[in-house]
């Protein structure tokens, strides 16, 4: 039995071969057996899979560990090159398991970039054998049927036939399947070659395109859902678009053009994932194409619009990285109308309503950012409701249903401190916390549930703030950076989470500053910034960590405040510009005002204690704080009071600051900056 065995294969391969092998051999560990193929291969994963990463020295023996290996594993999977066939430890492998196995369990694959021409086996497979060998040269047979076959033949899918079996110059031969439902599930699952059994050439590549793409995009949304690892993503879909890129549209039929259109919305996630926003649009521009001719062809077609709503909320998360809130808030209510379209035409589908519950959610989101609060209040608790309606109405998906919940807490719950209502914003992030840390445990430590667990941390520690909590701040933001740091750790190349960790970082800096720890400040803030500054170097979520390197900036002109002014004022005026060059006077971004308006109210207080001045500047961010602000942000009525003190109009701030005393927002900053302004008032 396939279980007995220790690993599902041994992968033998030549040193020269090395990058082809650990890919191969991360992409067979991580791959995930297509649905329709589990009630015959009995498995969800191949298994276990066992690939020496040490090059054994001449003249010696394979170790007693790598012959254990070879005998506990089912299958011998051979990197067949110029290098493997000369590599007398290859040609040791193969008669070890052959020692064991029949050849018949012994798979060859052709590395993508071996020359092209004939290939020459190693002996100790035997000459007399007919072949099977996956070639994933754009040659042969490609990479994607290349890895297609391998698999095949890992799971031993049971096939009515195998036909066309032919030896080649070469000395290998491709699967032909035909005849029978298990050989045609084979094909749309498994990808296995079955173009010689078409009519024509156009059928041949249409057939071939449709299993080529259920078989990439069959398990996607579980990929993406589960947050698989931005790097694995990457490989396999790109390398399903570049198989699109060599049809033509009357080669599709319009399962195809669907799953084509699948792996373009799959790639425009990852490219966010990689902190891409830009090249993610213009993936979502193609996918928007197909889907819109799929709506104008069957408009009553729910499937459609709900494709077209999932499809627009992409859209508009690229522009929220981007940090473009109104083209945001654009797109996710034309998302919104396009689920309630789908929902209203299918009205017993689960999958739609929980669409208008996500659409919701995030225009509750939207609507926060641009400080809309009311709008956004009454979004998610519209969102709220129809999660308790479903709670009520469906059964089994209480999973799906808490994910929407736990939003929808999380942007009340920073609703309700930019009011002011600490005690109700503090119930909200503690029950936040609670519940994504139910989630975690319910989905085995799902990366993208831990990174947001991180960032409900955080909000956290900006309520204790604004109350002059700081050691309590401290407690929070040791513990975000830390889980931060897990997320951060487990996907490498995902923008999100090393952007959250990062700005953590920063939030730390400033909280152990306030606390007292400056030397751990600088410390902090130093590796906050490096961070930063690696991920701009390489285009990672630039926009976005730009504007952190603003707050970076401000945070450590006012740390050095009080010790030396001058230096102060001079970063503290650097940064203003800086972001006053990101800003667009008619659209602001409402995170880079906050970030400017931090760094003028350091200017200014460093304006007072070093005896220079730009009145300009704290002129300008006036100007913008009472044309961007709002009456009920508690944040933006600090700085309004901290920027009159600084022009002599205190007559103007007494009435607002009496106002944030009564509701008790007294963070260490806002109190810093007044001390410097107006020691005497204070």
């Amino acid at each position: 039995m396939a279980d007995s065995y220790r690993y599902k294969a041994f992968i033998s391969y030549a040193h020269e071969d090395e990058a082809f092998a650990a890919s191969l051999h991360r992409r067979l560990e991580r791959f995930v057996v297509p649905k329709q193929l589990r009630s015959v291969a009995s498995v969800r994963r191949l298994g276990t899979f066992f690939r020496d990463r040490d090059e054994l020295a001449s003249g010696g023996r394979l170790s007693t560990s790598i012959v254990g290996a070879i005998e506990a594993a089912q299958f011998l999977i051979v990197v067949c090159s110029e290098a493997s066939a000369r590599s007398e430890w290859v040609g040791r492998e193969i008669a070890a398991f052959l020692r064991v196995r029949s050849l018949d369990h012994v798979l060859l694959i052709v590395p993508n970039d071996a020359p092209g021409g004939d290939l020459s086996f190693p002996a100790a497979l035997g000459v007399e054998n007919e072949l099977l060998a996956a070639d994933a040269r754009p040659s042969g047979d490609g990479a994607i049927a290349a890895f297609s076959k391998l698999v095949a033949g890992l799971l031993q899918v049971p096939l009515d036939t195998l036909v066309q079996r032919e030896r080649q110059r070469r000395r290998r031969q491709m699967f032909a399947v035909a005849g029978g439902v298990a050989a045609l599930t084979v094909a749309a699952a498994t990808s296995v070659y079955l173009v010689r059994s078409a009519a024509n050439e156009a059928d041949a590549r249409r057939q071939q395109a449709a299993s080529f793409a259920g078989f990439f995009v069959d398990s996607l949304n579980e990929r993406i859902t589960r947050y698989e690892k931005v790097g694995t993503l990457d490989t396999d879909l790109t390398m399903a678009l570049e198989f699109f890129a060599t049809l033509q549209p009357d080669e599709m039929d319009p399962k195809t053009l669907n799953d084509y259109r699948t792996a373009l919305i799959g790639i425009g996630n990852v490219r966010i994932r990689q902190g891409k926003p830009q090249a993610a649009l213009e993936v979502y521009a193609r996918a928007s194409e197909l889907i819109r001719s799929m709506v104008a062809r069957e408009g009553n077609e729910a499937r459609h619009w709900h494709n077209l709503a999932m499809l627009t909320y992409y859209i508009g998360e690229a522009h929220w990285e981007m940090q473009d809130f109104p083209e945001t808030a654009k797109r996710i209510v034309e998302a919104l109308e396009y689920a309630e379209r789908a929902a209203s035409l299918a009205p017993d589908e689960f999958e739609y309503r929980i669409e208008v519950v996500f659409e919701l959610t995030n225009l509750g989101a939207t609507n926060t950012r641009m400080k809309r609060y009311d709008a956004a209040v009454e979004a998610l608790q519209r969102s709220i409701d129809e999660i308790d309606h479903l709670r009520q109405s469906t059964a089994g998906h209480e999973q799906d249903l808490l994910e929407q919940e736990v939003e929808a807490i999380s942007w009340l719950g920073e609703i309700a401190q930019k009011r002011s209502q600490y005690q109700q914003a503090f119930e909200w992030h503690e029950r936040e916390i609670r519940l994504r840390e139910k989630l975690i445990a319910a989905t085995h430590d799902n990366p993208h549930h831990i990174a947001r667990l991180g960032d409900a941390l955080g909000y956290y520690a900006d309520s204790l703030s604004a109350t002059g909590d700081t050691k309590r701040a401290v407690e929070i933001l040791k513990r975000k950076v830390e889980v931060s740091n897990r997320a951060a750790v487990s996907d490498p190349e995902n923008a999100f989470y090393r952007e959250r960790l990062l700005i953590g970082q920063a939030m730390l800096a400033n909280a152990l500053f306030e606390a007292g720890d400056a030397s751990g400040a600088v410390n902090m803030l130093d590796t906050a910034e490096n961070g930063m500054r690696t991920m701009t170097a390489s285009d990672m979520q630039a926009e976005a960590v730009k504007h952190d390197l603003i707050y970076v900036a401000g945070t450590r002109a006012y740390q050095l405040l009080r010790t030396d002014p001058n230096r102060a004022f001079e970063l503290a005026n650097t940064a203003a510009d800086q972001a006053m060059g990101l800003l667009d006077r008619d659209d602001v971004n409402p995170i880079l005002l906050a970030y400017y308006l931090r760094c003028a109210a350091v200017l200014a207080a460093a304006q007072q204690l070093s005896g220079r001045t730009v009145p300009a500047q704290i002129d300008n961010a006036l100007a913008l704080v009472d044309s961007h602000g709002s009456s009920e942000s508690t944040g933006d009525l600090a700085y309004r009071v901290i920027l009159l003190s600084a022009v002599g109009r205190r007559d103007e701030a007494l009435p607002l600051k009496q106002h944030l005393e009564s509701v008790g927002y007294q963070p260490v900053f806002y109190r810093a900056m007044l001390e410097a302004l107006e020691p005497s008032r204070v």
